[in-house]
């Protein structure tokens, strides 16, 4: 007879519990309390595969009363590592490494160590988690990074990619880099660089790449007098004023993102931009007002 149950009961358990294999397979008698790790979309793989990978028993009796009787295998992020080598193995060779990561402070500032509605396990959207911590200036590797998690939730013109959802791991990683402010791809660290195409990758993952190399286009930028591209007059070949000279890379209180001043030796100078229906205007100690329209060209 007991034979007999042996051979039925696990059917019996998979057409009345369709998750049994997850359930009591792997996860086992936990998840008989502890069902909610599986109602969100994202699960960590460790629920699936046995609580016992991170947790050991303190005591023979659970649940206890009044006592912790789990606790972590190891701590967090050693714990973490023991998993994700990748992220151990790679943060040494690269010179740049998130605040948190560097500091050893626990995964579990961004991750939910269990499951999440949103991928990879996060507390929130990316783009929120960022700014969660980001609404106030922060000391980096390459210095101060300031506030802009503030700037992007309050300016009237916000980058694209800042606005976005994920946005912000569009241009930054979020572990670490090989590069300045942890960015996806090549950026200059300098005001000035060539104006090649290779030295603004990041950029150009979204931008024209012909903005900065056709002396005249129809269509590669909106910063064109008639078809003469002035980012190519600004910044093209030698002459290489970084993006950011002109426009801030996240937020700004002006159109097209732009500055609300220039750098000019020692002063910041106003750049006193508009912007028109078919183009705009600017007057800064780089030179004086001109115009400029892709329509009905100015020829400053």
């Amino acid at each position: 007879m007991i034979k007999y149950l042996l051979i039925i009961l696990p059917v019996v358990l998979a057409l009345v519990f369709p998750d049994a294999d997850r359930h009591y397979g792997k996860g086992g008698e936990c998840l008989e309390c502890h069902s909610g790790m599986l109602e969100k979309e994202f699960s960590h793989p460790g629920v699936e595969t046995g609580c016992l990978i991170c947790h050991v028993a303190a005591d023979t009796i659970h649940p206890g009363v009044g006592t912790k009787d789990f606790t972590l295998a190891s701590a967090v992020p050693v714990l973490c590592l023991e998993c994700h080598t990748e992220m151990d193995e790679s943060i040494q060779p690269l010179g740049f490494a998130h605040g948190p990561v560097k500091t050893g402070k626990s995964c579990l500032a961004c991750h939910d160590p269990h499951a999440s509605d949103v991928a990879k396990q996060l507390l929130m959207p990316s783009r929120e988690l960022c700014i969660s911590c980001h609404e106030t200036e922060v000391r980096g590797d390459s210095g101060v990074v300031r506030a802009v998690g503030r700037a992007v939730m309050t300016a009237s013109h916000v980058h694209p990619a800042a606005a976005a959802d994920g946005g912000c791991i569009i241009c930054h990683f979020p572990h670490f880099s090989d590069r300045v402010k942890l960015l996806t791809a090549s950026f200059p660290a300098t005001r000035y660089a060539a104006g090649l195409t290779e030295n603004y990758e990041v950029c150009f993952m979204c931008h024209d790449g012909d903005l900065l190399t056709l002396e005249n286009t129809e269509a590669a930028t909106g910063f064109r007098d008639g078809s003469r591209n002035l980012h190519y007059l600004h910044s093209g070949g030698d002459r290489g004023r970084n993006c950011i000279i002109c426009h801030d890379s996240h937020a700004s209180a002006w159109p097209a993102v732009m500055q609300g001043s220039v750098r000019f030796g020692e002063w910041q100078v106003r750049m006193n931009f508009a912007k028109t229906e078919t183009g705009g205007s600017c007057a800064t100690a780089c030179h004086g007002p001109e115009q400029y329209d892709r329509e009905n060209a100015v020829k400053n």
